[in-house]
């Protein structure tokens, strides 16, 4: 799969896995940037007298940059290497998170979110496919798990960060500037120690059909696979933005056995990355589809469970629920990046990638706000996770639909003859 490809370290070569753990490291500690609001929500509303509509919004702002981005990865990746974009992406996000703690103005605030967002959005995109190019494919679906798991990792060292520093400074802001430092120190090791692969077909020079988005859109792998990811991403946050106020609310259960809950989901998340990655690379030999069919199944039965919790359920069942849950919903991102890597030609991944980033985005920003309006007039929350319990099933018919991804094939076949 690559050939010529070395890392440099001093006067060693590296692997792959060196390569993998540099961007692991970059995407940890761009998770922990990004996903700040939640955390800093009371000091937002406190300090600077933000109405909880704004403090929403700086959210959706977020998710909005990461979206606008997702148009230019095609691009992005044709014109820049992943070692200048990462490097560039960080310098991005330093910028933003330098700005946002000291602007005290929502409209400042905002942009700050959105550049923070739009640097996240290039990021994802671009790692994934530069490790399909240092990966073969037996390999190359734990590795992109492995990296995706700075995703939660990095949501949830963020608010262990930040609570500490508040603790020991009393200063929200002196946070975000320590998670600058983090990053800067996480580029500059990136820019020291890493150095671009090209996948084997641009090092013999051949120029074959260069993707564009009419070719990849026709393309059934790409959007029923970037559709199903929708539903499963507007899943994802429609968890996280309901699902404690319908236990807490709803339910009457404590704020103990809700965070509890929450935190098992999480952790089963990051889990279920490594775990999907695993099994389809080495039991299934590379093969995606049926893996990814799975996840959308199960987390069908999760999503319907949800429905049934009532005030006095047993708490042993409510973390089987959401473990469940967390295993397949918040754990697909790995597996379903692998999947629209490996459905088209080596020119077309990162045009690809970005319809698959575009995607999830829009799924991000229209469910929870659906979902709270659909809760709002149904007067609970169970109808909502039935009726996600239901999506997920046209997810499932959807990738039914789809074929699996040439490389597998390709791998399966070469098994085959040896």
């Amino acid at each position: 799969m690559i050939e010529g490809g070395s890392l440099k370290w001093g006067l060693f070569k590296s692997s792959q896995w060196t390569a993998l753990w540099l961007f692991f490291i970059v995407q940890t500690i761009l998770s922990m940037g990004t996903y700040t609001i939640s955390v800093v929500a009371p000091f937002l509303k406190n300090d600077w007298n933000y109405s909880r509509t704004q403090i929403g919004s700086l959210t959706s702002a977020i998710f909005l940059g990461a979206l606008m981005s997702s148009f230019l990865i095609g691009w992005i990746t044709k014109k820049s290497n992943p070692k200048k974009t990462t490097i560039l992406t960080g310098f991005l996000l330093g910028t933003a998170l330098v700005i946002f703690p000291y602007s005290g103005i929502f409209a400042l605030s905002f942009i700050a979110m959105l550049i923070a967002g739009f640097s996240y959005g290039i990021f994802n995109p671009t790692s994934t496919l530069a490790l399909v190019h240092w990966f073969e494919p037996r390999k190359r679906g734990t590795a992109i798990a492995v990296k995706q798991t700075g995703v939660t990792l990095g949501a949830g060292f963020s608010a262990i960060f930040i609570s500490y520093i508040i603790s020991h400074t009393g200063k929200w802001q002196y946070s975000y500037l320590w998670i600058v430092v983090l990053l800067l120190l996480s580029v500059f090791c990136f820019f020291l120690f890493y150095e671009d692969v090209l996948p084997s077909e641009q090092q013999k020079g051949t120029t074959e059909n260069k993707g564009n988005w009419l070719t990849i859109l026709k393309n059934r792998n790409v959007i029923f696979g970037s559709l199903a990811s929708l539903i499963l991403a507007g899943i994802q946050y429609t968890f996280a933005a309901h699902f404690v106020l319908y236990l807490t609310n709803e339910n009457k259960m404590s704020f103990s056995i809700t965070t509890m809950a929450v935190f098992i989901a999480q952790i089963a998340g990051s889990a279920g990355k490594l775990w999907w990655g695993l099994i389809s690379d080495f039991v299934f030999k590379g093969k995606r589809k049926g893996v990814f069919i799975t996840i959308c199944g199960l987390s069908t039965i999760a999503l319907a469970g949800f429905g049934f919790v009532y005030p006095h359920m047993s708490v042993l069942i409510l973390m089987i629920l959401v473990s469940i849950f967390g295993f397949t919903s918040l754990g697909y991102a790995g597996i379903f990046m692998t999947f629209l890597s490996e459905s088209g030609s080596s020119s077309q991944m990162g045009t690809a990638l970005g319809i698959g980033s575009m995607f999830m985005y829009i799924g991000i920003l229209i469910f929870p706000p659906l979902s709270g309006w659909i809760a709002d007039v149904a007067g609970s929350y169970r109808y909502v996770w039935f009726g996600l319990s239901g999506i997920t099933i046209v997810a499932t018919i959807l990738l039914s639909c789809t074929k699996e991804p040439s490389t597998a094939a390709i791998l399966t076949e070469n098994e085959k003859i040896l």
